[in-house]
Order: structure tokens, then C-alpha cells, then sequence
């Protein structure tokens, strides 16, 4: 039996809160476990001594018996000096496990069906992408402002199913946990606009958990929105770009994103990989029950 130190999803929609637990690594990550030994708040402040709470002795108890922490509880625990922890230096980071493996086996036929399907409207988005590519200069990105609000709202709604349904209470919500909204203007008008999300977030989102799971050390694009006017002026690389420049700022390691697959997306998919983003796996929203592709974009 494997054993793992890890998080356990509690609280509310909006309010997370997490058991810090020792699982048997096959369990499902919120179901079962052997025993709890902790607690993290993320809506605590960093320097809140009550933002973590774990029984050190018990944790050591486990450590000898051979658990093994998870990235995020490595974190907590080097500080402690109870493991040798360094920034990035999980083998298995990013590694589907046995149930995912099983998932992305089922669907093999159906994505490779999907491949076929979508092959021509991809090399006609790689051809958009190439477009986008070639002009930047003439977009200015600023941070939003709360006049923004209804053209945010708007174009989300054009949007979609390429991006979630966001309404005003669900998009000033998304606002307090955001690091920057980011709005792109073209000819002097609002051409699109892009949320990012940093490491620690409260934000509730499935797809955002699961990065939570994988790194320490990313900055999140929620959603990318670009008017339809606006395509080809290079509005998707500016707000990229900014992206980018931000994360190294930061001192991010990367970029994370995930593209709709099913409803499929071939578009977005080639110009995300002409920007150098990674497929990392496929996985099922349990929330929205979308087949999404989860990419990183290394700095």
C-alpha cells in the first residue's frame, strides 16, 4: 500500500477548506483516509500561523512508516525540517495517476476519432494563429477597470462554449480572487481581455484545483476572450505576452491554460501550441463535465 500526506477538499463553494490527511494513494484525493493530522486554510493570510496547523509528531510517525508528502505539504513540512524540500523538485509533477491513465485509455478511440474530425479545422486555426502572430504592435493591455464590467460580461457571453458562463455576481467574485484582470484595446476600443489567477487562490474552479495539485509555482489564465472584430490584430498574443512578462515577474515557473476538447477547439489548441504551450493530459470538469486539455507553457 502506497501511502500518501496530502490535502483533502473541505468547506464551501466559495470557501475551501482542507483537511491535511494520510490516504492510501489509490483512494479518490477527497474520500477516504486513514487518518487526519492537519489542516490548511487558504483564505488565511501567509503569515497567519493558523493557516496551517499539523501535528508534527504524527507527520513524523507517517514519514518513517514511508508516506510521501505531496508537493504542497513537501512545502510546509521542509519548513518545518521535517523533509528536504526545493522549489520544483517533484519527480511526479504533472504525472497522471492510475485513474486518470484508465480515463484517457477509455478514451483513445474517441479522441483519435476526434482527431481525424477536427485536422482540417486545425491547420485552418494554425493558419489563424499565424495571423494573430504577425501583429501586435497598435494593442495596448491595461488592468480592467469597473466601467469594463459590462463589456467583460458581454463578451464572455459571446464567448462561450469556449470559455464558462460567467455572470456579474460570479465575475466580481472571480475579481477578489484574480491577481489581474487584464483587458486588450485595439483602435483605441476594448478588443478582449484575459483573468489570471496565482498559486494559493481560494477560486473554487475544478480545472484550477487540479494545477493547485500539480505545481506550486504558476499563474493561472482563467479565461481568454477575444471580439470577433478583433481577430488577426494580435489581441491573443499581446494579452500572452503580458501574461508571460507577469509570470516571470513573479517568479512563476510557468503558465497554465486548459482548452475545451470536448465541445472541441482546434483553434485555440493551435495557437496555444504555437505560443509553446504543452499537453499535459486530458481530463473530465467534474463540475462541468467538459472534456478539457490541460496545457502548461514552461518560462
Amino acid at each position: 500500500m502506497s501511502l500518501k500526506i496530502r490535502l483533502a477538499r473541505g468547506g464551501s463553494k466559495h470557501r475551501p477548506y482542507y483537511n491535511v490527511v494520510i490516504a492510501d494513494s489509490r483512494f479518490a484525493r477527497d474520500g477516504r483516509f486513514i487518518e487526519k493530522i492537519g489542516a490548511y486554510n487558504p483564505l488565511l493570510g501567509k503569515g497567519d500561523d493558523k493557516r496551517w496547523t499539523i501535528d508534527l509528531e504524527k507527520a513524523k510517525e507517517w514519514l518513517a512508516k514511508g508516506a510521501t508528502p505531496t508537493d504542497r505539504v513537501a512545502r510546509y513540512l521542509g519548513q518545518a525540517g521535517l523533509v528536504k524540500w526545493e522549489h520544483g523538485n517533484n519527480p511526479e509533477r504533472a504525472v497522471p495517476g492510475e485513474k486518470a491513465k484508465a480515463r484517457e485509455t477509455e478514451k483513445a478511440e474517441k479522441a483519435e476519432a476526434r482527431r481525424q474530425a477536427a485536422e482540417d479545422a486545425k491547420n485552418a486555426g494554425a493558419e489563424e494563429a499565424t495571423a494573430a502572430e504577425e501583429s501586435v504592435a497598435g494593442v495596448t493591455i491595461r488592468d480592467a477597470a469597473q466601467t469594463d464590467e459590462a463589456f467583460i460580461l458581454a463578451l464572455n457571453a459571446a464567448s462561450t462554449p469556449a470559455v464558462g458562463e460567467m455572470d456579474a455576481s460570479e465575475y466580481r467574485e472571480i475579481a477578489t480572487q484574480a491577481h489581474r484582470i487584464l483587458v486588450a484595446e485595439a483602435g483605441g476600443e476594448p478588443a478582449g481581455f484575459m483573468i489570471l489567477i496565482r498559486p494559493g487562490s481560494a477560486y473554487p474552479s475544478d480545472n484550477y484545483g487540479w494545477f493547485e495539485e500539480q505545481f506550486d509555482n504558476h499563474l493561472y489564465i482563467d479565461r481568454i476572450a477575444i471580439s470577433v472584430n478583433a481577430k488577426g490584430q494580435g489581441v491573443g498574443r499581446a494579452l500572452y505576452e503580458a501574461a508571460l512578462a507577469d509570470a516571470a515577474e513573479l517568479g512563476e515557473k510557468r503558465l497554465t491554460a486548459e482548452v475545451n476538447e470536448e465541445p472541441p477547439n482546434p483553434e485555440s489548441m493551435a495557437f496555444h501550441a504555437k505560443l509553446g504551450f504543452r499537453h499535459l493530459l486530458s481530463r473530465t470538469s467534474p463540475r462541468l463535465g467538459k472534456v478539457v486539455a490541460m496545457l502548461e507553457r514552461p518560462l
